[in-house]
């Protein structure tokens, strides 16, 4: 079929495509537990509704994010390799809120350059753009949407202008610009020779994350007489936990996260749900009757915890002082390194605050193009404490000012040479 025809998906296929996800959140949502306020049934028949009005394939799609995203959690969404080919064109830049301002990070288009602070796209100010598009970005938490907008160009037209605070305008065009981005590598280098050495780690990412690890392990080694090391892994969104890298560098015992996930009991909820349509359709339940119906509702949502083990060192291959760079970029299995060097105490941490985005989803493969992710775990720092769209405070804390960006000046680094050299 060709690919244009199939801008349009049946009655059929919308209605089983959010049924069956309505189903996976009941079974696998770690998330729907601890949000007691939300009615997933009256959200699942208002959004029926909405992918049975809409055939096109597009509007169907923000249909299932907008739903999915109700559950809080970053890596529970909907997929459509559809929407990517004919929406999801790079924007060519990524903008963040740094001080109360959308200021661009990175960009490989010109006029557009790090520090310029961006207010308004196609005429509209930034931040109306982000509220009317929040709702079909998964994240838990305000912070963690606001740092998705510009992670997700399928919201933004395909072409448009950035209005930036200096007055002057860029115009983006997605479908006819040409994006090459740097190919991503792990990159290392003495800053003080035989004393000093840093490793940047872009990312753990799908097949490469072996790639990625191995490299990083190779330096680690070449590096292991330096007095100080610094690796630095902003902007690495994560992928697969390098726990070969983790055992490399921890210098004290660490520990995993504290973790729950769903039990479905059966027989408990089979007994509620008795004593439930009792209520409705005879009256009022005897006493014995209440105190069954009290005991059964803590099995609604019932949750496996897991609590964090403890692991001994198993012969590092470093052992001198530590530092790790972060930033908002920082998630999911780049945090599960981050979190065991700042829990054990084998790293000091220098940036600003990670992404707090985790979830080990399950995931459903409606065909080849159309996907599924139900954040099937709930993560929590090993002393109980929430991490979820809080994310991992650094030790030491240092933001990136415009002037900073505009210069080209890595504040950061400079810090952590200035703690551990």
């Amino acid at each position: 079929m060709n690919r244009e025809a199939q801008a349009n998906l049946s009655v059929r296929d919308r209605v089983y495509v959010i049924s069956k996800t309505y189903s996976l959140i009941l079974l696998y949502s770690a998330h729907l537990a601890a949000m007691p306020h939300l009615d997933i049934d009256k959200l699942y028949k208002k959004y029926l509704d909405g992918a049975v009005r809409t055939g096109d394939r597009y509007e169907f799609g923000l249909v299932m994010m907008e739903f999915l995203a109700h559950l809080g959690n970053a890596h529970t969404r909907y997929k459509d390799a559809w929407i990517d080919e004919y929406h999801g064109q790079p924007l060519g830049f990524y903008a963040l809120p740094i001080e109360g301002k959308w200021m661009v990070k990175r960009s490989m288009i010109e006029g557009l350059e790090p520090g310029d602070v961006t207010v308004s796209i196609d005429g509209v100010d930034l931040e109306k753009f982000f509220r009317e598009k929040r709702r079909y970005i998964p994240a838990c938490g305000k912070r963690q949407k606001r740092l998705g907008l510009f992670y997700s160009p399928h919201l933004f037209p395909k072409e448009f202008s950035v209005e930036l605070e200096n007055g002057s305008e860029v115009l983006i065009n997605r479908q006819t610009q040409k994006i090459t981005e740097p190919e991503k590598a792990t990159e290392a280098r003495w800053l003080k020779q035989g004393k000093l050495a840093y490793i940047k780690i872009p990312s753990f990412a799908g097949g490469t994350q072996a790639r990625f690890e191995e490299e990083a392990i190779r330096y680690v080694k070449e590096f292991s007489n330096a007095k100080a090391l610094i690796v630095d892994v902003r902007g690495n969104t994560g992928g697969q936990t390098p726990e070969r890298l983790i055992k490399a560098l921890m210098s004290r015992p660490y520990r995993w996260w504290r973790q729950t996930s769903p039990i479905n009991l059966s027989y408990f909820r089979t007994q509620y749900a008795k004593l439930e349509r009792h209520e409705r359709e005879v009256g009022k339940l005897n006493e014995k009757g209440k105190a069954y119906k009290d005991a059964y509702s803590d099995f609604q949502y019932t949750q496996l915890l897991i609590l964090p083990e403890v692991t001994q060192l198993s012969n590092p291959l470093y052992t001198g002082q530590l530092a790790v760079l972060v930033d908002e970029e920082c998630g999911s299995s780049c945090e599960d390194f981050v979190m065991m060097c700042k829990d054990s105490g084998s790293a000091v941490i220098v940036g600003t605050r990670t992404a707090g985005s985790t979830g080990q989803p399950y995931f459903w493969d409606f065909n080849e193009e159309i996907k599924v992710y139900i954040g099937a775990v709930r993560v929590y720092f090993p002393d109980g404490s929430p991490f979820e769209g809080i994310g991992i405070a650094p030790d030491v804390e240092v933001i990136p000012s415009s002037k900073d960006l505009k210069a080209g000046q890595d504040v950061v680094l400079e810090k952590a040479c200035e703690l551990i050299s």
